[in-house]
């Protein structure tokens, strides 16, 4: 049961690193084990939360009702437990449950993340402007996409362009970009 805790904690971390704009910036930035460790701090909370909601359902007695309407419809006795110990299959109902509720919660919430960046551009701009305060070339462009200034990029050649961004750097998948601008005036 432990090892299946384990990827279900791995699997709801990554899913939810995936589906969400600000985490899947910082999960694509950080290398080696600070990466791992990023995913499972967020399995772990999604499996908290599951733990909670059904540990409270338990109490109020509506796990029971489930189980009810559910065994009444497929026999859950015979393609779910193998053991005849009653505590055992509510250990195992219970566990399955909190698998199956962490997953749906990260997807949830994850999809939810990411249409409110697409319903709120400005949200997203401002979060990203919070992730990237640390680094000066992505905090450049982004800068120069929200108030329109002109950008001076001097190369190792010694060419000289200046140019606007006229559209938002795509930061959120983690790689660095040659961000298009448009030139305006070019040195040699």
């Amino acid at each position: 049961m432990e090892s299946l805790s384990i990827l279900v904690i791995a699997i709801t971390g990554f899913l939810y690193v995936n589906l969400s704009l600000t985490t899947r910036y910082k999960f694509k930035r950080s290398e080696d084990w600070s990466a791992y460790l990023y995913v499972a701090g967020w399995g772990v909370c999604f499996f908290f939360v599951a733990w909670c909601i059904i540990s409270l359902l338990s109490s109020l007695g509506w796990l029971r009702e489930i189980y009810n309407l559910l065994s009444m419809k497929i026999n859950v006795d015979r393609i779910v437990m193998t053991s005849n110990n009653l505590e055992e299959k509510k250990n195992l109902l219970k566990l399955v449950a909190i698998c199956v509720l962490s997953i749906i919660l990260a997807f949830l919430v994850g999809i939810g993340n990411r249409v409110y960046y697409k319903l709120y551009a400005d949200g997203k701009l401002k979060s990203l402007s919070k992730l990237i305060s640390n680094n000066p070339f992505e905090s450049l462009v982004l800068e120069s996409h929200i108030r329109s200034f002109p950008v001076l990029v001097t190369l190792s050649s010694n060419k000289v362009y200046v140019g606007i961004v006229p559209s938002a750097p795509l930061l959120e998948d983690g790689r660095y970009r040659i961000y298009f601008f448009i030139t305006i005036i070019e040195w040699v």
